[in-house]
């Protein structure tokens, strides 16, 4: 069993949720994706189960949402063991032909102007541009 298939369902058990085989069998879909996921795109099973499951994952910080397509990818846990505080901002690097999308971990603090009105607690970023086999080409 993968590394993120053992953390999500270990984070699930933890925070109370059952580990059903629908949950179960999205999560390794997730683990296989190679690309950013609607609930449309999982097949054999009905969307609004899989949507009431990706808010679950969302909720547990187990996948991300691609704010500009509105679709998931699973969480590099691997790259997340590694951060030295509790408030790392994953950020999204989308290939603007082929749609790859990489995990980028900002581990260091942001500086953010001053918002008097304002707390800040958190911060979303997606870089788009083209991997290299879409720029080589």
């Amino acid at each position: 069993m993968s590394t993120y298939i053992t953390h999500a369902i270990d984070t699930l058990r933890q925070n109370g949720f059952r580990i059903t085989r629908t949950r179960e069998r999205v999560i390794e879909i997730l683990d296989h994706a190679t690309a950013p996921l609607s609930p449309y795109d999982v097949t054999g099973i009905d969307p609004v189960t899989v949507y009431r499951i990706f808010e679950c994952l969302e909720k547990n910080g187990l996948i991300h949402r691609v704010l500009s397509t509105g679709k998931l990818i699973k969480c590099n846990v691997e790259e997340s063991a590694t951060h030295t505080h509790d408030r790392c901002c994953h950020h999204l690097a989308i290939c603007e032909i082929c749609g790859t999308t990489r995990e980028i971990h900002c581990h260091d603090p942001i500086t953010i102007p001053d918002l008097p009105d304002m707390v800040i607690t958190g911060h979303r970023l997606e870089l788009i541009g083209r991997c290299r086999s879409c720029y080589a080409k």
